[in-house]
């Protein structure tokens, strides 16, 4: 309303000026004065920033002044509640801490050096040992006492490190300084916060799920938890100083020191660079179950898990940071002596990618031997934990398959071709025999008409799959036909991009369950997890089956040239004018997305199994909708499509049918 009453306000007086509103606006334009690149961070920032870093260590002091040795029942001291705060706003005074640090990178004289070492001491080297003294004297936790003060001189290492990258930063020129400035450090910060905002709200949920939310029994449960959210944070923040690191470097120089597509594809690079990946992906997967455990009561064996993960999570992402940092200034100081560069450089074209490394398809086989060796554990001895182990597995499963056989398009060795055909055999033949096996001892034990369902189930489903195989051995040959340019695009943007955006989703969706399972009280009998948590299993199965074949449609509609897709305008979706299959098509994925909103609902909750649940029969109807429509677009629009031209040759825009779909998931 504000800002709808000034422009109002504006048009009322042009018609008073002597010239229009548009006039004054161009001259006042040309009065100002161009403003210099930016170089510096307001103070104001920085004293807030640095407000945090205090904040944070009188948080530690006073848990540590609370916590009293001598006087046992002071157990439900507040130190308690003091610790959990510090712990909740760790990863935000980190981003301040960093900001105080970066906000004016060309001031180096001996004051401002000196107040980031005294900062430095305070935020760090007082708070852990005020958190030792915490966890030392209160909780008696000596292992986490060791930690704290260890992780003093891991800090002080990582800050010497930082400080290279700062005067690095500092010799930028100008324009690159205030890219970084604005974009990485003010704009990615504000977000950064956000996030760890967004992930420690989560905590709440906990905290509403107590007896009585303002007790401090109420903090002391939902610790685990709050640790949790804390080690997601501070994940994102350092994915947050890597775009910083990536930053200090000269424009001109970056695409020399950064890893693209196609070195990933190939794995051209050192070995150093292959492990921190590892470590990033191990950071990755870390926090992504830790997210999944936020927000829910947990018992001692959650406890423990979530402390085992955050601290290996923590562990690679130090190493992670430590290495692209060391990375970056040793090349930087390399650039700097030596004008003519860092050896080759990568901007120089080289063939085309026809195939990735051999080691992803290897990589393939190791989800296919878990769900071999998981069937065979349930035809033994059947029972509704281990379905739900399967369920997690087989859409994994079937992902990776997707992406091994994409991988070497161009291979048609008879030796490759009986590999693929053996790992379809070993993905889909032998868990489909196992599985009805187990269904059919669960069937005649326990009598359940889902049961009887998931039976009958497995032989159609066996024909079902020899028909995608087929249709993907077709889309792989007509892969073989498209020009090596086009065929590199698939295999980095399709195969390794999306390939790796399915298996995340995948893999939160699992994760989810995997929170429900852990929920479970361990005290119970065996067979409370799958008794509690089929609902959540059912809608993280369904859902990472539908990513899984949204992945196979993607990889189809790349294998047909972009001047033979066919294409419809908006002009003929407004209008209604479509042929039957098309409105057959969008009506079938109008259906998966709707009931993929109501799985996405079922995540992680922990209900009493039912016979006949909604979700069995909402995710089968999505399920079915989806392969109906998968089948006959990839024979229409795909298989078919390379036959024809588009129909439509107006200058209008166009569109295909994904687009739709993807509005309509949207």
């Amino acid at each position: 309303l504000w800002r709808g009453w000034a422009i109002i306000k504006d048009l009322w007086n042009e018609e008073k000026a002597e010239q229009p509103l548009v006039h004054r606006f161009d001259s006042a334009a040309e009065r100002r004065a161009p403003t210099p690149p930016l170089t510096e961070i307001s103070s104001f920032y920085q004293i807030f920033a640095g407000f945090g870093c205090f904040l944070q260590v009188g948080l530690n002091i006073a848990a540590a002044a609370y916590a009293d040795p001598k006087n046992k029942e002071k157990r439900d001291s507040p130190s308690k509640l003091l610790e959990t705060l510090s712990v909740i706003i760790l990863p935000i005074t980190l981003v301040g801490f960093v900001v105080f640090t970066l906000a004016k990178p060309r001031e180096r004289d001996k004051k401002t050096m000196l107040s980031f070492k005294i900062l430095f001491t305070l935020y760090c080297g007082v708070s852990d040992v005020c958190s030792a003294w915490y966890y030392f004297f209160e909780t008696e936790n000596y292992v986490m006492a060791a930690g704290y003060l260890a992780r003093i001189g891991v800090l002080a290492g990582v800050y010497t490190l930082g400080l290279r990258m700062r005067a690095a930063i500092g010799r930028l020129p100008s324009v690159d300084c205030e890219a970084l400035l604005t974009e990485k450090l003010f704009v990615g910060g504000f977000r950064t916060v956000s996030s760890c905002l967004f992930v420690t709200f989560r905590t709440y949920k906990c905290v509403v799920e107590s007896k009585d939310p303002l007790s401090l029994e109420a903090v002391k449960e939902c610790m685990p938890t709050a640790r949790a959210a804390t080690y997601v944070s501070l994940f994102i923040v350092v994915f947050w100083l890597l775009g910083i690191v990536h930053g200090g470097v000269k424009k001109e120089w970056q695409h020399e020191i950064t890893i693209t597509l196609r070195q990933v594809a190939t794995l051209d690079f050192s070995y150093r660079r292959l492990a921190q990946g590892v470590f990033l992906i191990l950071m990755v997967v870390c926090g992504g179950l830790l997210f999944a455990l936020i927000g829910s009561k947990t018992d001692r064996l959650t406890e423990v898990i979530i402390q085992t993960t955050g601290v290996i999570g923590s562990v690679a992402a130090i190493i992670t940071f430590t290495s692209e940092a060391h990375t970056v200034t040793k090349a930087l100081k390399r650039k700097r002596t030596h004008s003519q560069g860092m050896g080759v450089s990568h901007s120089v074209r080289s063939q085309p990618v026809s195939a990735l490394h051999g080691f992803y398809v290897v990589l393939t086989l190791v989800p296919t031997g878990s769900l071999v060796a998981t069937s065979i554990w349930f035809a033994i001895f059947p029972d509704g934990f281990k379905w739900i182990v399967i369920q997690m597995l087989i859409p994994l499963c079937l992902t990776t398959f997707i992406l091994g056989t994409s991988c070497k398009p161009l291979r048609t060795d008879p030796f490759y071709t009986r590999c693929i055909k053996g790992h379809f055999c070993a993905f889909i033949c032998i868990p489909l025999v196992l599985v009805g096996i187990g269904f059919l001892k669960l069937y005649l034990r326990e009598r359940r008409v889902e049961q009887l369902l998931t039976l009958i189930a497995a032989p159609i489903a066996l024909p079902v799959c020899t028909v995608f195989f087929i249709m993907g051995l077709s889309l792989v040959s007509q892969a073989r036909k498209l020009p090596p340019a086009l065929l590199e695009d698939i295999l980095l943007k399709t195969v390794v991009i999306k390939g790796l955006t399915a298996l995340a989703s995948i893999l939160f969706f699992s994760f989810e369950t995997l929170s429900c399972i852990l929920r479970v009280p361990y005290e119970k009998e065996n067979g409370a997890a799958s008794n509690l948590c089929v609902e959540a299993a059912s809608g993280a199965g369904y859902l990472s089956m539908f990513v899984a074949l949204f992945l196979l449609r993607s990889l189809g509609h790349e294998t047909v040239l972009p001047t033979d897709r066919i294409c419809i305008t908006y002009q003929e979706v407004a209008a209604g004018d479509l042929t039957w299959t098309r409105k057959i098509i969008m009506s079938l994925h109008a259906v998966t997305g709707l009931t993929s909103l109501f799985l996405f609902t079922t995540l992680g909750v922990m209900v009493p199994d039912e016979d006949l649940s909604a979700t069995f029969w909402v995710g089968l109807v999505g399920l079915m909708a989806l392969v109906t429509a998968l089948v006959v677009e990839i024979w229409v629009d795909v298989l078919k499509g390379g036959e024809k031209a588009s129909k439509s040759s107006t200058s209008s825009r166009k569109f295909s049918s994904r687009d739709v779909t993807k509005g309509v998931m949207v």
